[in-house]
Formats: C-alpha cells, structure tokens, sequence
C-alpha cells in the first residue's frame, strides 16, 4: 500500500531533532509578520569537497523550524564555491560528497556547460535538501519566508538555487523497488510538490530528464552579473 498522501511527513526526522538537541547556540530568523514559525540555525565551518584542496569548497546550514515550542519543519543547505576545476573533475570531487549532491552536479554540467566560467564566476551554487515540513503548516508560506531569509543573509551573493522535490517518506521504497502503483503515487506527489515550491519559493522546473526527476532551480542574484573575485585560498 502506497503512502498515504500529505506533502510531507507529519514531523521532522529524529536525525534533525537529534541535531537539534546537541546545538547550544543558534542563530535565529523570527519574521514580524509571521504567524508563530521561527527558524533556528547553524552554519558550520567550511571545507574542501573529497579533502581535495583548491576544487571545490562547501558549507553546510542546519535550520530547525518552530511553532512556539513546537518542531515543525528542518531543513538543510549546500553553498558550493568552486575554482580551478573544469566540468570532469567537478562532477568527479561532487560524486565524493553523496548521491544526490552528484547527481546536482551531472544536471548543472549539463544545463550549464563550462560552470566554471558560467556559474562560479559570477557567484556560488547553493542547494536545499532534506526539507521536512509538517502537514499542517506545509500548504502555509511561513516556511518558506523563513527559508527565503535565511538565504538572503546568508547568500547574497550565489548565483543558482537548486533543489529536488522529492517525498523523503518515499526513499526507503525507492531503495527497495516501487511497484506500478506506488511509482504513480510518488509521481503524483512529486508533482504537487514541484507546485507548492514554485509558488512559494520561486523556483522553475529544470527542461528535459532533469525536471521529470524533480529538479528545480532559479538564478541568484549575482547570475550573470559582473565577475566577482574567487574565494581565497
């Protein structure tokens, strides 16, 4: 029997919660006009993709969405900066990271070939990931004012937004094998949530094979603007 249909799972992970529990100190987007949600997070340190030093550089954020005192939502992102790596050995340091982050880097490749020069020249690629919002608050826009600040303080600078819609309490099953019904299910929520993150988040679906995937992107800011300075070694 397929999932039951809500957008997306009735509470955050216990990963996310488990993170959650272990931070002391958080920075914190709490909107005036907002009914209730706070977004509470931590960017960490950055560091080399794969160790490989002068290739590509990544820094993850952890944010943790509350009503009152309530966890409601978590999500995560990638700011990837890259410098010195043509589209082979980018894909190839991506791959290093995980399965999702190398298949973002085959679409980014592909859609913008030459991303050196087409992408990192003018900004940085930031990528959402493991968004979970309860079923409750997820046809709401709080979540997504709150996200959309977040990358505005903290990215002001990137040059593409990407991001897959894709049911995370469908990926045990997608490991598993989907059967006829299920794959009709999992399209069907794909789709409703390829809606829910064009409306509220501004998002277009990637042309061809990549947007039958889910994959969803927007240009920054700073998308072919003038070229900036590479980040330093």
């Amino acid at each position: 029997m397929p999932p039951r249909k809500t957008y997306r799972r009735d509470r955050p992970s216990s990963d996310n919660l488990w993170n959650f529990r272990k931070i002391k100190s958080l920075r914190e987007i709490n909107l005036a006009d907002s009914v209730g949600i706070v977004g509470r997070y931590r960017l960490f340190k950055s560091r080399w993709v794969a160790e490989r030093q002068y290739g590509v550089k990544v820094q993850e954020l952890y944010c943790w969405l509350f009503c009152g005192a309530e966890l409601v939502g978590a999500f995560h992102i990638y700011e990837f900066d890259c410098i010195f790596a043509d589209d082979d050995d980018f894909c190839i340091i991506m791959d290093a990271e995980s399965h999702s982050i190398a298949e973002l880097a085959d679409l980014v490749v592909q859609r913008w070939p030459e991303v050196s020069d087409r992408i990192f020249d003018y900004g940085t690629l930031v990528y959402i990931d493991r968004l979970a919002v309860a079923s409750a608050q997820a046809r709401r826009s709080e979540w997504a004012a709150v996200m959309r600040r977040v990358i505005e303080k903290e990215y002001p600078r990137h040059a593409l937004l990407t991001l897959k819609a894709f049911p995370v309490d469908y990926e045990d099953l997608v490991r598993s094998g989907l059967s006829s019904s299920i794959r009709s299910g999992l399209r069907i929520r794909q789709l409703a949530l390829m809606r829910l993150y064009s409306r509220a988040l501004g998002v277009r679906t990637v042309p061809g094979k990549y947007g039958k995937m889910g994959w969803m992107f927007a240009h920054g800011p700073s998308f072919r603007r003038r070229p900036r300075r590479r980040i330093q070694l």
